[in-house]
């Protein structure tokens, strides 16, 4: 169960890490 929670952690910070960089790009490619 513990493993579960640990990916499930693991897997919203790398898609929060993605859509950070991928709004700083797109605002950065805008400029």
């Amino acid at each position: 169960m513990d493993l579960f929670l640990w990916v499930l952690e693991m897997g919203g910070v790398s898609i929060a890490l993605i859509g950070l960089q991928r709004e700083r790009w797109l605002e950065h490619r805008r400029r």
